[in-house]
């Protein structure tokens, strides 16, 4: 397979560079669109810890350590990724939400591709690791 190692310059940065004059601001600009999904992910994370200690291990529910930490964590989170996508911020940041917005709509339909062409893959993923889950020392 042949693999086109200028296909980033020919599809992004000389296109930017002829809309907008700088090519290097696209490198801080991808860096602050690619940061939205991890949080996400993050803040996926503090909503799921509960639910999943609630369902899995009931008796070892504290209430500190498996709810207040990551409803704190979800909050800063929350404001990490407001800032990022309001669109009062001056341009080309006032379009992040619009681009972010792609990621996520790309990587949706991605899912639903896998989904419908192997539905066991995403059951594997789901089950992956209990091998590695250890009881909390206490």
């Amino acid at each position: 397979m042949l693999i086109y190692t200028g296909l980033l310059v020919v599809l992004v940065v000389v296109p930017y560079f002829a809309l907008h004059g700088n090519a290097v601001a696209i490198f801080s600009d991808e860096a602050g669109i690619g940061t939205v999904p991890i949080l996400v992910v993050y803040l996926i994370a503090n909503i799921a810890l509960p639910v999943w200690v609630l369902t899995t291990n009931r008796p070892g529910f504290r209430p500190v350590k498996h709810l207040l930490i990551p409803l704190i964590g979800s909050a800063v989170l929350v404001y990490g990724v407001y800032e990022f996508v309001q669109p009062s911020q001056p341009p080309p940041a006032n379009v992040f939400w619009a681009w972010i917005l792609a990621i996520v709509v790309v990587a949706v339909a991605a899912t639903a591709i896998v989904y419908v062409r192997r539905p066991a893959a995403l059951q594997r993923a789901a089950t992956a690791g209990p091998e590695y889950i250890t009881q909390d020392a206490r």
